[in-house]
């Protein structure tokens, strides 16, 4: 029993070492096959006659897909952190500063897309960023990203008064779960990009390993009661 601990041990510290970089890696690699899936909208609306404000609805399409990307990250990595049993990640510097790029990029993707929209509208379109169920689909689908976003800047203003409300720490990190699945729910089903089989491929690779992950970390302590035992 005591060497198989000891090589779980060993395994866990190798794997604490490895897992993070192959996340950053992975990220990365996702990050620059979106620039290149939005490459060509971004250029044709640099080059050629388009609609008024599409520019900025290129540039809101690239910081909200990059956001995804990073929301993707911050998950796997506290998650990677629960299952080895190394949480060196949560409240770390690196947790603080991709969590507050995370937040820029959504803020930049809400205020682009209401700035495409006011152009193309020829008036200040503010009113979309008002949730909205009962007007379709699309309205719909961009509700589910506001309340996202919402939810994002309810957790963080909890993480910062964390230390004068410990209770609340908790409710803020489930804000911040529910805020990330409606920010891929959203992403998914309104983005035109999502039609594409390469960006396909990345929603349905990014949602198996989350599913993969927290099965683990589901299943991690059935595991280690059961070495115990043999």
């Amino acid at each position: 029993m005591n060497k198989a601990l000891k090589t779980t041990s060993l395994s866990i510290n190798q794997a604490t070492r490895v897992v993070p970089w192959l996340l950053w890696v992975c990220a990365l690699v996702v990050g620059v096959s979106i620039l290149f899936s939005v490459s060509e909208s971004l250029i044709t609306a640099l080059t050629r006659a388009t609609p008024p404000g599409q520019l900025l609805y290129v540039f809101s399409k690239l910081t909200g897909l990059l956001a995804i990307v990073l929301v993707w990250l911050q998950l796997m990595l506290s998650l990677s952190s629960r299952i080895f049993g190394r949480m060196v990640y949560a409240g770390s510097w690196i947790h603080r500063a991709s969590g507050l790029a995370l937040l820029l990029l959504l803020f930049l993707h809400a205020v682009l897309f209401v700035a495409a929209v006011s152009v193309r509208n020829g008036e200040l379109s503010a009113g979309i960023l008002v949730p909205d169920f009962t007007s379709g689909y699309y309205t719909s689908s961009v509700s589910l990203g506001i309340l996202g976003l919402l939810l994002f800047g309810l957790g963080s203003g909890i993480y910062v008064l964390r230390q004068k409300r410990e209770r609340l720490f908790r409710w803020g990190h489930r804000c911040v779960i529910l805020a990330c699945l409606l920010v891929f729910a959203h992403s998914y089903l309104i983005g035109s990009d999502t039609q594409s089989t390469l960006m396909r491929a990345l929603y349905l690779l990014s949602s198996t390993f989350l599913l993969v992950a927290l099965v683990v970390l589901y299943l991690k302590p059935f595991v280690m009661r059961r070495m115990q035992y043999d």
